[in-house]
């Protein structure tokens, strides 16, 4: 090769590296994302120092580096931890709350069980405590356990006169996108204690501040509530965006995709229709034995959904999906649809179980049931009502549109995040 061939294939090469150098100068840059943890630790640790200090958290609760709240807090000089409240899944009947408190011999803090179905949070677990600290990692929906033992120990706490410090985590589903109808207020249950859509869009902190600012305890209480903000997220990020450690609990779906079916899929726990798929991919199949896998894609097939596609599938629900109380507890094999996001900032979870189930009440309208467990997670009785009055999807969508933009006005002044 002669001199001059080489200095072009050099210029070329030195040309396409300056190209792409450009490209990606011009991406948008983030700055490194820290939660409330982190920012109490590092900027506002004046709120927790000379007080005697209770922490409500499970495993979620770690640093930006991994290390969880209770190591963290213990290692700051001047700050006292007298109290850890484990919140505990799983069945009822298997866990109940602990009001007796087991001591740690080395560190002298007394920890309690609280169960994430319980009714209220036993002052007894506050009797040493002068501000709570709430640290837990929601995943963004109405029906989260944590959004609601959040809002029962803003009561507890409001109730004793204890400051309560929300530690802010990140929506794992963005705070950009909010869809579903919006609770009503005779459907509140312990599925749903708030008026606010199934994804809401909105941080544990910010939430806080909605409930507080919107005066929402019962009573007329309001919580001594101090949100510490996390740094630098912004609303349209997803959480595998922010550099953060996901963390599974046992109530929590394992990944960030099976996390944003949920918002749907588990409208179905109203059903007699089972959700399952394997251990790691909770939430991506549904069916029933008496379904045709061929005739239910073919009709979803036909509504040509966005950021979404169907597969006919056969399936046996794992175990950990066999609700002996619902009645979608199947154990034969099941035909159905296995369900996989492809665009996830146009799919819309709710939406996309109303075509599910639209389709198969036209398939089979005397195969599948409703329970009032689906009125309740769905927040009102008019879903269903027009479910079984084979009302078009697009129009039982269009139904909640109304409420849900009021809903979107009034959440602005709680936002902390751009």
């Amino acid at each position: 090769m002669n001199t001059r061939k080489l200095v072009q294939q050099l210029v070329v090469i030195a040309g396409v590296g300056i190209f792409y150098s450009l490209i990606f100068s011009c991406a948008p840059h983030y700055s490194p994302i820290f939660p409330g943890l982190d920012v109490l630790v590092k900027e506002k640790v004046d709120l927790i120092r000379g007080k005697r200090i209770g922490i409500l958290s499970n495993r979620t609760a770690i640093s930006s580096d991994g290390k969880h709240i209770v190591n963290v807090l213990t290692a700051i000089p001047e700050v006292t931890v007298t109290t850890l409240i484990n919140l505990e899944y799983g069945k009822q009947t298997e866990r109940t709350d602990s009001v007796k408190a087991q001591i740690d011999s080395t560190t002298g803090i007394a920890t309690y069980i609280l169960h994430c179905n319980s009714r209220k949070l036993p002052s007894e677990m506050l009797q040493n405590v002068d501000a709570l600290i709430f640290d837990l990692q929601d995943i963004g929906v109405r029906f989260s356990n944590d959004l609601r033992v959040m809002i029962l120990a803003m009561e507890a706490t409001a109730n004793k006169g204890i400051e309560f410090i929300v530690l802010d985590r990140p929506n794992p589903l963005t705070g950009a996108i909010v869809e579903g109808p919006v609770l009503q207020p005779e459907f509140k249950s312990p599925l749903g204690l708030l008026s606010i859509p199934i994804r809401h869009g909105m941080t544990m902190g910010e939430l806080a501040l909605y409930i507080n600012g919107e005066e929402l305890l019962p009573h007329g209480l309001k919580a001594k509530l101090t949100v510490v903000p996390a740094k630098n997220w912004r609303r349209m990020q997803w959480f595998d965006k922010t550099g953060l450690q996901w963390v599974e609990v046992p109530s929590h779906t394992p990944t960030l995709e099976a996390t944003l079916l949920f918002p749907g899929l588990h409208l179905l726990e109203g059903t007699n229709i089972t959700v399952g798929g394997k251990p790691d991919q909770v939430y991506n199949c549904i069916g029933a034995s008496w379904i045709d896998k061929e005739l239910l894609f073919k009709k979803l097939k036909s509504y040509h959904l966005y950021g979404v596609s169907f597969a006919p599938v056969l399936f046996t629900p794992p175990k950990i999906f066999q609700i002996t109380q619902s009645l979608n507890s199947q154990t034969e094999q099941c035909q159905g649809l296995s369900i996989k996001v492809t665009d996830r900032n146009v799919f819309r979870s709710v939406s996309c179980a109303v075509y599910l189930l639209s389709s198969i009440h036209q398939l089979y309208p005397n195969k599948i049931q409703f329970t009032h467990k689906f009125d309740l997670l769905v927040g009102n009785d008019t879903v269903r009502r027009s479910l079984i009055a084979n009302v078009k999807p697009r129009r039982i969508i269009a139904s909640w549109e109304r409420e849900l933009n009021y809903f979107k006005s009034i959440r602005k002044k709680y936002l902390l995040y751009n």
